[in-house]
């Protein structure tokens, strides 16, 4: 059967950084100015909003002339989430071609990658090959920067050509993958509606009636909804001993490797190593050593005990299947989730019914970490950036564009339903079908498109998932972004270290709760040895700057707090 790769990304090696390649990548600064100076109605951003009968006959760069003729040969690299049909996904670029031919003059070339995303494209860098647009995966960008792979996208967001992309994301939010002044990617829609973190758990609805849970708190059946009322983790903790006792051979909970991210908050600042605890000050703009916090502590001693207690899965640490198999196949209660509006879906077809449990605290949050997932860049390999920037605005402005490249070709591929959902065609499924990309969180605006049903009768999710963002509280360093370029010597070690830690600590599996402050001390030692230190001050003074440059600490909008004021702690 065919199914979405894991979110994961594992065994991807960390991109080299080149000696003597220096702190940034390309500018590409002539070929912006020229995109955004050139009186030519085919200049970039104007050209990127075209419509559909411009009357632009030639799209003149600094680079090259182009015509509906004579369009720009355009390689554009992304993950591809599902695995296609060859066949399918040639038809559908002809048919993104058809649409960018005579608008844009770009022909495009679909070029899949795999999961291992980083490592291909950072040899087709390396390698000098072909490659325009590509997605930029924020564990990734520094390396890429300082191989000089990538374009600086500022040049082009500082002048008219940036405009559209502005109008689409917001001002602030269009320039929040900066390190320095050096853009290296958009952030999809998705990324920003998205990944506002909730933390939450999700349980199987016929044992929470069972046992009485759903009607104690009050849960709303299949509804991922937030309406400002969440639950302590020792209400959970009580709910999880509850079931255990009732089917000690049942799993009470299960979750996956990305387990710590799901039940407390940091802004980790790009990696680990120097974070704001934001859960203890949201308003802290002092960088600390995470792994010596309260907040830390409180985490992993909660998990050491509930692995003790055998609420956790026991081999969790080692687990590869996603959290959504294991609900489905029956014999387990719980996992923990990063909850946002329409991730009951996410769950494999399945005999049971669902609640959702927020925990924690009353708000999402959202940092510049949390967004840096995939962005839309501009590889230096490009034979014309400027045409590469006018795809990239092409698929947050051009709605059929975005939704032939996520879909297919409409009625061959997909259909719309009478409830102006996107479906598989008739005869087709999630295990036949021939096109089907459906990864908005990529780049572009998924906003535009229809909604993909996932035949379960809700359409709303994408509305939620917006919605959501009105429950948000910002980091102090939204739109900061470290520059590690100095520090990967210890940035390397430092990773190597908490490798032979964190999923122990994060999963519970430290051979008793007795031996947690002893397990934090030896990491902690071996962070500070392996030079924990330089990079905590590295990243306290580029925070400082940046906070000086931009007026003081990013803040929350007032309209979020007065919100957020009005959460409650259910009981």
């Amino acid at each position: 059967m065919k199914r979405a790769v894991a979110l994961l990304l594992t065994a991807v090696m960390s991109v080299s950084v080149l000696a003597g390649c220096g702190s940034g990548g390309s500018d590409s600064s002539s070929g912006a100015a020229s995109a955004a100076d050139t009186a030519q109605s085919g200049s970039a951003g104007e050209e990127a909003a075209a419509s559909e009968d411009s009357s632009s006959e030639i799209t003149t760069t600094a680079y090259g002339e182009y015509t509906a003729e004579n369009p720009y040969q355009l390689r554009f690299a992304y993950v591809e989430y599902y695995d296609e049909d060859e066949q399918a996904r040639k038809d559908v670029a002809a048919a993104m071609n058809e649409i960018l031919i005579p608008q844009y003059h770009i022909e495009v070339e679909l070029y899949p990658l795999t999961w291992n995303f980083g490592q291909e494209e950072s040899l087709m860098i390396s390698g000098g090959d072909k490659l325009d647009v590509m997605t930029v995966g924020g564990e990734f960008a520094q390396g890429q920067m300082n191989m000089n792979g990538l374009i600086n996208l500022r040049p082009y967001l500082d002048s008219a050509a940036g405009q559209p992309i502005k109008d689409v994301l917001g001002e602030k939010e269009a320039y929040l993958m900066s390190i320095g002044d050096f853009t290296y990617g958009i952030p999809s829609m998705a990324a920003l509606c998205e990944y506002a973190f909730r933390r939450g758990f999700i349980m199987r609805a016929d044992i929470c009636d069972e046992l009485g849970i759903s009607e104690k708190y009050n849960l709303q059946l299949n509804d991922d909804g937030y309406y400002g009322v969440y639950y302590s983790l020792d209400t959970m903790e009580e709910i999880l001993r509850q079931v255990h006792e009732t089917y000690p051979e049942m799993i009470p909970l299960y979750f996956d490797k990305n387990n710590e991210a799901r039940l407390t908050w940091f802004d980790s600042l790009n990696d680990d190593f120097g974070v704001l605890d934001v859960a203890a000050d949201p308003d802290s703009t002092t960088v600390v050593n995470k792994f010596e916090t309260q907040t830390y502590h409180d985490f992993a001693e909660r998990m050491a005990r509930w692995y003790d207690e055998g609420l956790i899965y026991g081999d969790s640490v080692n687990m590869e299947d996603g959290w959504g198999n294991l609900l489905a196949a029956g014999n387990t209660f719980s996992s923990t989730q990063s909850i946002k509006g329409g991730c009951l879906l996410d769950i494999p077809s399945s005999q049971y019914d669902y609640y959702v449990m927020h925990v924690g605290v009353p708000e999402a949050n959202i940092s510049s970490s949390t967004i840096n997932f995939m962005n839309a860049g501009i590889c230096s390999n490009s034979d014309d950036p400027d045409m590469a920037w006018n795809f990239i605005v092409a698929l947050y402005t051009n709605p059929a564009l975005m939704e032939t490249w996520q879909y297919g070709i409409k009625d061959v591929h997909y259909q719309i339903l009478d409830d102006g959902s996107a479906y598989f065609v008739d005869g087709e499924d999630a295990a036949s079908y021939t096109y089907h990309q459906n990864s908005t969180w990529q780049m572009g605006d998924y906003t535009t498109i229809p909604v993909w049903n996932n035949a379960a009768g809700d359409i709303s999710y994408w509305e939620k998932r917006i919605t959501l963002g009105t429950w948000t509280r910002y980091s102090p360093a939204y739109g900061f972004n470290f520059d590690s370029t100095e520090y990967q010597t210890q940035i390397t070690a430092l990773n190597n270290v908490l490798a032979s830690y964190k999923s122990a600590l994060e999963h519970g599996a430290i051979g008793g709760v007795d031996k947690l402050d002893s397990t934090l001390k030896s990491l902690n030692d071996a962070l500070y040895a392996a030079g924990l230190q330089d990079v905590i001050d590295a990243k306290q003074a580029q925070l400082d700057a940046w906070i000086e440059a931009n007026g003081g600490p990013a803040q929350t909008p007032q309209e979020n707090l007065d919100k957020l004021a009005g959460c409650t702690l259910g009981e």
